[in-house]
């Protein structure tokens, strides 16, 4: 954690701000790897949305798709433009409510014993990924 330590731009005299950021490594590690899980996100949504029937249990939704990809980009938004604890707690919320989704659809997806991995190997897979990317951003929040 880098802080920066500098006069108030209030003109106070002996004011002092302290203002709590990643360093330049941790910051382009969390956004990469935050770019990176909305890019695989999106694809495996789209992917499995094109490969289950309408009707079939588990079939990602496309309103919760776009708006858990919308919030994952809003919170890389947040980190760019400097307000990194809302950037790194919406990229936790986020990443942590796709992960409590994405179990509940490979719990859903009816497994069928003729293919392998089978269809509950993409939201299993996504789940995986889901439990990496909160450790990513919630171990960065920890550190801010």
């Amino acid at each position: 954690m880098r802080q920066s330590i500098g006069r108030s731009s209030r003109k106070q005299p002996g004011s002092i701000r302290i203002q709590a950021s990643l360093d330049q490594s941790a910051f382009l590690s969390v956004f990469q790897q935050g770019v990176a899980f909305v890019i695989v996100n999106l694809g495996e949504g789209i992917y499995t949305r094109s490969q289950l029937e309408a009707a079939s249990k588990g079939r990602p939704s496309i309103g919760i798709l776009l708006l858990s990809n919308v919030a994952l980009v809003a919170g890389l938004y947040l980190l760019a433009m400097g307000q990194t604890k809302a950037g790194l707690a919406v990229g936790t919320t986020t990443s942590a409510a796709l992960l409590l989704l994405d179990i509940k659809r490979a719990y859903d997806v009816e497994d069928d014993p003729k293919e392998w991995p089978g269809p509950k190997a993409w939201p299993a897979t996504l789940a995986l990924i889901s439990f990496f990317a909160v450790n990513v951003f919630g171990q960065a929040l920890l550190r801010v």
